[in-house]
Parts: C-alpha cells; structure tokens; sequence
C-alpha cells in the first residue's frame, strides 16, 4: 500500500507506487561561465520561474562519481576517518570519488575501493544512484554495495 504524499511532494521510502509526473523545467534565458578548472567549473543560469519571475541560478559543474558501501564477511560495513577541507571536519564515511574521463562507474568504484581502503571486492552490485548536491548540480554519483 503507497504512503500519501506530503504537501511539498515527499513520499515515504520504501512506498509502493509510481513516480509521479516530474514538474515542468524552468525556462533557461542565459547562461554564463565563471569559473573553470580541471577541478570544476561554475556557470550562473538566469532563469524564468512558473509565475515569469526571472532568478539567477549558480550551478556548480563536477564530473560524476562513484560510492561504494563495502560490506564485510562478517555483515560490517567498512567505514574510512577522513579530514574535509570544506566544513574542517574529520568523520566517517564509506569510500566514494571521481570517475575518471569515460572510466565505467564499476571499475571506478573497484578503483576507488582500492585506493581508499587496500581492499579489492569480490563482487560489485550495483544500487540505485543519486544526485547528492542536487540543489546546485546535476553531478550524479553511482552507487554499488562491494561484496567479499
């Protein structure tokens, strides 16, 4: 049985149903580069809203990457302590990083497993993807569970 929607169109995970229909994309007027470097790039978008309201909009550019949720014999998940610059914060995270120019997502999820953890999988299965800046970006990073 499908869970009701909430008023800003959230539905509960696991819920049953169809997706419903995507929303129409906002109408793009200009677009200009600010930013590039081999590491990302910035663009500002002016766009118009659904009521014609015109709003810039910055999109952050970063190629698409890979996550990996390494899962031990023992059913642990293998974790790795690791610094960010960004918010200056050192925490848990599972293994994940940059696909390299055309590199498949399950040899860069292999790639990156090794890099990160010393640890080869003995299978790769490969889970449902997300966008996880998808405020700012369409950067889309592919997920797999790494099996011993």
């Amino acid at each position: 049985m499908s869970q009701p929607a909430d008023d800003d169109g959230a539905q509960q995970a696991g819920a049953a149903s169809a997706d419903p229909a995507p929303f129409a994309p906002f109408a793009l007027e200009s677009s200009k580069r600010i930013y590039d470097s081999p590491w990302c790039g910035l663009r500002r978008d002016m766009i118009r809203l659904p009521g014609g309201k015109r709003q810039d909009y910055h999109v952050f550019e970063v190629t698409d990457a890979v996550v990996v949720v390494p899962v031990l014999p023992s059913g642990e998940v293998l974790m790795i302590w690791q610094y960010r610059y960004p918010h200056g914060r050192t925490h848990w995270e599972v293994p994940a990083g940059r696909l390299h120019t055309d590199e498949d997502p399950e040899l860069g999820a292999a790639r990156e497993l090794r890099e990160e953890t010393g640890y080869k999988p003995g299978r790769l299965e490969r889970i449902q993807g997300f966008f996880p800046i998808n405020g700012i970006s369409d950067h889309y990073a592919h997920a797999y569970i790494a099996w011993d």
